[in-house]
């Protein structure tokens, strides 16, 4: 939201971005080459989609956003997976993060390996409670759980290329009720992290697999297939 043009539409918890005046179905979100189909409707429904495996975000805007499709009118949040490894080097890594207000904990592990094929894994899992407000006080039902499966397999060959991922995940996300409705429940623990009241639970699947064929110094065709 720093960045000229840009702006953002929250409630709080869930932020979307506005880009020179527009959002939603105007702004695509790109993901492994598919178009990420999951926030383009009301103020409440964010991206949904968690930072494991994720390098960095690309904002694109102006006119070469319409170079990915008439729905990217607006500009384009392109989500970059983390980079390759140097050639014979496999890499891994253990990722531990703490929150505060909500009590929470993560945990992601990740291991890559470049030979003549490349193989991407990226695990997760985040756990947690309700959220702490300004006054310390208890948000009853703001508990969430993100379970997170990255997956990529790379193929690449003199005139051949194939980048073939698989984004898995399961989330659990507590429904704040309407005021009159909330209450903190005494006898639960302050850590809780049940799923008993009104939740969202949310399987999301992504496959993925852009490859691209050198016929020769002038032609070179490109294929993008997936599923979501």
């Amino acid at each position: 939201a720093r960045i000229p043009g840009v702006s953002q539409l929250t409630t709080g918890a869930i932020s979307k971005p506005v880009i020179r005046g527009v959002y939603g179905n105007r702004i695509l979100d790109n993901v492994a080459g598919l178009k990420l189909e999951d926030q383009q409707w009301e103020d409440e429904l964010g991206l949904g989609f968690s930072d494991v495996g994720i390098d960095r975000v690309e904002l694109i805007k102006g006119p070469a956003s319409l170079m990915f499709g008439s729905e990217a009118m607006g500009g384009v949040v392109n989500i970059v997976e983390e980079n390759l490894p140097e050639p014979g080097k496999p890499k891994q890594n253990l990722n531990f993060k703490l929150f505060s207000n909500t009590y929470g904990v993560g945990l992601d592990y990740g291991y890559k390996k470049t030979g003549k094929n490349t193989f991407l894994l990226r695990s997760g899992i985040e756990s947690h409670a309700d959220y702490s407000d300004g006054a310390g006080s208890r948000v009853p039902n703001t508990r969430f759980a993100l379970y997170n499966l990255n997956l990529g397999y790379i193929v690449q060959r003199l005139r051949f290329k194939s980048e073939n991922r698989m984004l898995a995940a399961f989330n659990e996300f507590g429904f704040i009720a309407d005021s009159a409705d909330i209450y903190e429940d005494d006898d639960e623990p302050r850590l809780s992290r049940k799923f008993e009241n009104a939740h969202h639970s949310v399987l999301f699947l992504m496959l993925s697999s852009i490859n691209s064929i050198h016929l020769n110094e002038t032609t070179e065709w490109n294929i993008t297939l997936g599923i979501q």
